[in-house]
């Protein structure tokens, strides 16, 4: 099996490395725009012009927007970190309707995404497990969330974890 330089795949046990925690309003909004930049960069540079990508991510990841999301009570933001750098973040939206389709009282997972080189890894697992526990302390009995259906690999995963399809 040959692999390019940079893509080295991680393993469960490196996931075992990893650290997950809440941030709050005074964390580092810079950081965080800027890990949400690469992530979401690296799942979909391949599914848009340069040009359409980069409207997306100067309207969705700005420093501007991560820090009022970082202050806003209604959403919170877990990163994961390999004890150095942030590798992987998700969301969990409070407050939010679904569409018609999702059950009520269910919460809005907002966002989940890992660099490229932790995804494979059981680091997303580390990640939806800390939204799932918050979500059921809150007294939610269901996640929903939106899915760019190209996105195989996380349709894979979320259907993987019991999720289902009810609309599009």
């Amino acid at each position: 099996m040959a692999a390019e330089a940079g893509s080295l795949q991680r393993g469960a046990a490196d996931a075992a490395w990893l650290a997950l925690r809440q941030l709050g309003a005074d964390d580092d909004a810079a950081r965080l725009s800027a890990l949400m930049r690469a992530a979401f960069q690296a799942a979909y540079r391949h599914a848009t012009t340069p040009e359409n990508l980069a409207r997306f991510l100067d309207a969705s990841y700005t420093v501007a927007r991560q820090a009022a999301e970082l202050a806003d009570p209604g959403i919170r933001t877990w990163v994961l970190t390999d004890l150095q750098d942030w590798i992987g973040y998700a969301q969990l939206r409070c407050g939010r309707p679904g569409p018609p389709s999702v059950p009520p009282g269910a919460v809005e997972l907002g966002r989940i995404y890992l660099l490229p080189e932790w995804q494979g890894s059981g680091a997303a697992q580390q990640l939806l497990t800390a939204v799932e526990s918050a979500a059921r302390a809150d007294g939610h009995a269901a996640l929903w969330l939106l899915v760019y259906p190209p996105a195989t690999r996380a349709v894979c995963f979320y259907e993987r974890q019991g999720f289902r399809v009810v609309g599009t």
